[in-house]
């Protein structure tokens, strides 16, 4: 779960930032797509090489002006895209060592291998998934902690809200999942 709310995250933070400014278009089935018109503000100029549609070649050509590239008119807004659109608008994240650990490569392969698997994760895979440099739960849960930070220009202390209801003193939690987790425990024991 922690990887999806990461990725949650920054998809209702690109769905807030761009639906305002008309660059999302949301179809009825599939991706939420980001539109051309997006390239036209100069920060985000270099998109639009995102936009280039591939050759055909099937298809005869010979009358087209091969040296104007076409542009699709939008492209799936997949993660890949939201950070670049991240990058550009929140720039200190560029230099965050725990996005740079969630942006990474092989930390992308490990977790999208480990979702796909159906018989559960050990505590050692879940932190091997958020980086070689995790490897405690105080670890994880300060990398996770940081990322929602950047990305929400909050300060959140913690993931753990128990007892958050009854004293508003404890502090900004980031997640429910916590108390989820243990009522789930609780209710699993139980049967």
């Amino acid at each position: 779960h922690s990887f999806r709310a990461i990725e949650g995250s920054i998809g209702l933070w690109t769905e807030k930032a761009f639906t305002q400014r008309s660059f999302i278009k949301f179809p009825k089935r599939g991706y939420p797509k980001l539109k051309k018109g997006i390239c036209s503000v100069p920060e985000y100029k270099h998109l639009e090489e995102k936009f280039i549609e591939t050759k055909d070649k099937s298809r005869d050509d010979s009358d087209s002006d091969s040296t104007i590239p076409k542009l699709k008119p939008t492209i799936d807004l997949y993660l890949n895209i939201q950070e670049e659109l991240l990058k550009v608008d929140i720039p200190e994240m560029a230099d965050n060592l725990d996005f740079q650990a969630f942006w990474s490569k092989s930390n992308k392969d490990q977790r999208n291998k480990l979702s796909h698997r159906l018989g559960g994760l050990s505590e050692n895979e879940l932190f091997k998934a958020w980086g070689e440099d995790i490897s405690t739960c105080l670890e994880w849960e300060t990398r996770i902690i940081n990322c929602i930070n950047v990305i929400t220009k909050e300060d959140f202390q913690s993931l753990d809200i128990e007892g958050f209801a009854k004293d508003e003193n404890l502090g900004k939690q980031a997640s429910l999942m916590a108390i989820v987790h243990k009522e789930l425990v609780k209710a699993i024991v139980s049967l």
